[in-house]
C-alpha cells in the first residue's frame, strides 16, 4: 500500500507540473509578442528605393492617417496589419533608412512603428518579399519612400501616381477599371472578419521558454512515475 501512496503522489505532481507547463505554453502562444522589428531600404524595379521590413515585405502608408495618428481600425486593419512591437520593444534602422523610427500607441493596445511621422502597414495581398500588390489601392495607400515625411504632406509615390507618364495614360482606363474606389478601401476588397485582437506582426514569435517549461514537464511525469515502479520492485 506504502509503494501505491509513492506512485500516486509523484503521479500526482508530476501531472500537476505537466498541468502548469501546459498553461505557460498556451498564454504564451496567445500573447506571442513580435522580436526586434527592422524597417530598411529595399530597391525595386518599378518604385525604387522604399521601405521593407527586415524579410523585404513591402510596408505601406494611408494617406487618411495624420502624423503619428492611425486611422486604420477593425477591418481596415485586417487588410492592412500595422507593423507592430512588443512593449518595451523598439523599431530598428537598417541598410539605407535615413528617416526617424518610432512608435506610437494604438486604441485597440498594439504599438505602431512609424517613419517620420507615417504609421506603416503590411498589405494582406503581399505573399513574398518584393510583392507590391498594395501600391495605390483606392488612391490612398503608397508604399514608402525614404523621403517621404508626414509632416510635408503628400508622399511621393502619391505624387507619381497621380501624374502619369505619357505611356502609362494609354492604359489609365483599364487601370482605373481594377482599382477600387476610395469608399471601398477601408476594407481594402478582404471580407475576413476582424480579429478580436490584432495580428502579430514583424518577427519571430517562436515560444522557446514555454516548450522547455512543458518538455520539463513531461520529463517530470515519467521520470516520477520511473522512479515509483523501481521503488516499488524493491
Amino acid at each position: 500500500m506504502s509503494h501505491l501512496r509513492k506512485l500516486f503522489g509523484l503521479g500526482s505532481v508530476g501531472l500537476m507540473i505537466l498541468a502548469l507547463s501546459s498553461l505557460a505554453f498556451t498564454v504564451s502562444l496567445q500573447g506571442a509578442a513580435p522580436a526586434d522589428v527592422t524597417v530598411q531600404v529595399s530597391k525595386d524595379a518599378n518604385l525604387g528605393d522604399i521601405l521593407t521590413d527586415g524579410k523585404g515585405m513591402t510596408l505601406y502608408l494611408f494617406t487618411k492617417d495624420q502624423a503619428n495618428v492611425t486611422n486604420c481600425y477593425d477591418q481596415c486593419a485586417v487588410s492592412w496589419p500595422p507593423l507592430l512591437v512588443a512593449a518595451g520593444k523598439e523599431a530598428s534602422a537598417g541598410q539605407g533608412v535615413t528617416g526617424k523610427l518610432d512608435v506610437i500607441d494604438r486604441k485597440d493596445g498594439g504599438r505602431q512603428v512609424t517613419y517620420n511621422g507615417w504609421p506603416l502597414y503590411y498589405f494582406l495581398k503581399d505573399t513574398k518579399a518584393g510583392d507590391t500588390t498594395g501600391q495605390n489601392v483606392g488612391k490612398v495607400w503608397f508604399v514608402v519612400h525614404p523621403t517621404d515625411d508626414a509632416a510635408a504632406g503628400v508622399p511621393a509615390a502619391a505624387a507619381a501616381a497621380a501624374t502619369p507618364t505619357v505611356a502609362a495614360t494609354e492604359a489609365m482606363t483599364a487601370t482605373e477599371a481594377m482599382t477600387p474606389t476610395v469608399a471601398a478601401t477601408e476594407a481594402a476588397t478582404p471580407t475576413a472578419a476582424a480579429p478580436a485582437a490584432l495580428p502579430t506582426t514583424g518577427g519571430d514569435n517562436t515560444p522557446w521558454t514555454a516548450i522547455l517549461l512543458l518538455a520539463a514537464g513531461v520529463v517530470a511525469v515519467f521520470g516520477g512515475l520511473g522512479l515509483a515502479v523501481a521503488s516499488r520492485k524493491r
